[in-house]
């Protein structure tokens, strides 16, 4: 193969990665996922049955506050485990990393989830990039309470 023959496959190969990310980077998660009541202010996840408090609270907690304006809300609300809280996220959206529609106007920022590793501290999931990381208990973030 000729040097010519293989920088026009590369580029062809790049060309065709960008189209890929880019035709599914505005993907939303299946129209009958989730049933939103924003009078009741919740938003249930029908494929695992979880509901959402909706929308998310603009407030940010140390881990321990979390849990306690959580467990305020009643009704069995509680902070999510992180399996949970990553069900949310949308694998094809950046910025926020979620379903739009079902959760309008959600902060690109990192959400406290139930998970402590003492050695580590406790977990979270980022809707900027839709990774989870470690972070400090004493770290003001957000949260979305679950039920």
């Amino acid at each position: 193969m000729k040097a010519g023959e293989t920088m026009k496959r590369v580029a062809f190969a790049v060309l065709f990665a960008s189209m890929t990310v880019s035709m599914h980077a505005g993907a939303d998660a299946p129209p009958d996922r989730y049933m939103i009541n924003a009078a009741q202010g919740l938003v249930t996840d029908l494929r695992t049955g979880l509901i959402w408090q909706h929308p998310a609270n603009t407030s940010t907690y140390t881990w321990d506050q979390a849990a306690t304006y959580c467990r305020g809300l009643g009704s069995g609300s509680r902070v999510p485990t992180l399996k949970e809280l990553l069900t949310l996220v949308e694998p094809t959206r950046v910025r926020p990393a979620i379903d739009v529609k079902a959760f309008p106007n959600t902060p690109p920022e990192w959400f406290w989830t139930s998970a402590n590793r003492a050695s580590a501290g406790p977990a979270a999931v980022s809707f900027a990039t839709g990774g989870s990381g470690f972070q400090r208990a004493t770290d003001m973030l957000r949260v979305r309470c679950v039920r």
